[in-house]
């Protein structure tokens, strides 16, 4: 198995493989596919035209590649899958999980578009340098269309960042407000409530009980979050 990488601006990288992905070659898959994570590179476009042949160790690698690849808070996309590994994919039903586009210009695309929502939804925003740079490139004189491949972003994030400057804006990404509580203030009588009621209860206890009165399931450490919010402190039992 003959593997290339291929990195590009950013956080992306392209794997091309070449050969057998199966129990021989899979170790070797997926340690390049960790390393490339491990040097940065956590979106991953997978190029699978020269692999004429996968078995489920080879699956397991590329599975591998994908969980360390989320775990850095990026993606893994495969690109040109053959007839085989196709059939392989929908007979595992792991189609569903390892997604794949007839080139690796489509993938590149669609990795693109996840980081440009990513970034409206609470995820890590694109630096102020990056923005810089983007707008830059477009005041030169190039497409924004081509700045959006060129950065790796999307479109409508060049769109955003030209307009902010033009109309005098700020390009520093906006402060993102917290995550709303599971439980919040307007339920505090009720939890008061059930914590008189049941002072010697366990974390999990509580949990089960919650989940019974109001149908809201909430795990122990979010429950225990919310007794040091509202200043709960248990008695010791005599």
């Amino acid at each position: 198995m003959q593997v290339t990488v291929d990195r590009h601006a950013g956080v992306t990288a392209v794997i091309h493989l070449t050969g057998q992905l199966d129990a021989l070659s899979a170790p070797h898959v997926r340690n390049a596919l960790a390393n490339a994570v491990a040097g940065g590179h956590s979106r991953l476009v997978v190029d699978l035209a020269n692999v004429g042949f996968v078995d489920s160790s080879g699956l397991g690698s590329l599975i591998s590649g994908l969980k360390a690849a989320r775990i850095a808070g990026g993606d893994l996309r495969i690109a040109q899958p053959s007839k085989q590994v196709s059939a392989v994919l929908t007979l595992t039903m792991l189609e569903r999980v390892l997604h794949s586009y007839p080139t690796v210009a489509d993938a590149l695309e669609r990795i693109a578009e996840i980081r440009a929502r990513c970034e409206t939804v609470g995820m890590k925003a694109y630096s102020l340098d990056l923005r810089e740079r983007i707008v830059r490139a477009v005041e030169d004189g190039t497409s924004q269309v081509a700045v959006a491949r060129l950065f790796h972003v999307g479109e409508r994030s060049v769109k955003r960042y030209v307009q902010r400057r033009r109309m005098g804006g700020t390009l520093a990404p906006s402060p993102r407000p917290g995550k709303r509580p599971a439980i919040g203030p307007d339920q505090y009588p009720a939890v008061f409530a059930q914590l008189t009621a049941d002072a010697d209860a366990t974390l999990a206890e509580h949990c089960d009980r919650w989940r019974e009165a109001t149908g809201m399931a909430v795990s122990p450490s979010t429950w225990c979050r919310l007794e040091r919010r509202i200043g709960w402190t248990h008695k010791k039992s005599r």
